[in-house]
């Protein structure tokens, strides 16, 4: 359902206007991190696109590069690392401007502080939107209003990350684990987490 009429009613098209995707794995095109940035939306100006990149914490990092944002990546952005990749993806998203956003794992690659940063951020720019986040990292789903545990592609419960921390065994011990310093976040432990 979409503003209360099902998919069905509306153009493929108009649908994926409305929805901004950010991968674990991030898709860029051989060409500049400028153009990168405004696929989604061509039209964005330079003010837009500077304010999503700081948002997700790679404007320093291009302003870094001799030609900034002009620097031609390659082919799938060979000549950068997947935390940058991602940022550059999570910017994308942001430029786009849609209606809902979709993030499977998209700051699988960058550290913790990172990631907390740009949620921080991001939360504040999403408020009016609609967000689902797919992560193995509870650090970014307790704002969340709905938490979905998975576990072998079934849902094994669900509820906000408080209410499931109080009562699901499971969801204790894997966000536990998850925030333990020994952790590198490989558990199959995962969450849907949705914010409207």
């Amino acid at each position: 359902m979409f503003d209360g009429l099902p998919a069905s009613q509306y153009d493929v098209r108009s649908l994926r206007k409305r929805i901004g995707y950010v991968a674990q794995q991030s898709r860029l095109l051989a060409d500049t991190i400028f153009e990168n940035l405004c696929y989604g939306n061509p039209n964005a100006d330079i003010e837009q696109v500077i304010k999503a990149a700081k948002i997700a914490d790679i404007h320093d990092f291009i302003e870094s590069l001799p030609e900034g944002y002009a620097t031609r990546i390659g082919k799938q952005g060979l000549s950068l690392s997947e935390g940058q990749k991602q940022r550059i993806s999570i910017a994308r998203a942001l430029v786009k401007d849609p209606d809902i956003f979709i993030f499977d794992e998209p700051t699988a690659a960058l550290d913790m502080e990172t990631e907390r940063s740009i949620f921080k951020e991001l939360s504040k720019l999403t408020e009016s939107k609609t967000l689902f986040v797919a992560s193995h990292r509870p650090s970014i789903i307790k704002d969340a209003n709905r938490v979905l545990l998975l576990n072998e592609e079934q849902v094994l419960d669900s509820g906000t990350h408080q209410s499931l921390l109080e009562s699901n065994d499971y969801y204790r011990s894997m966000v536990a684990y998850q925030e333990s310093e020994d952790s590198e976040n490989k558990s199959s432990f995962a969450v849907f987490a949705t914010r409207a």
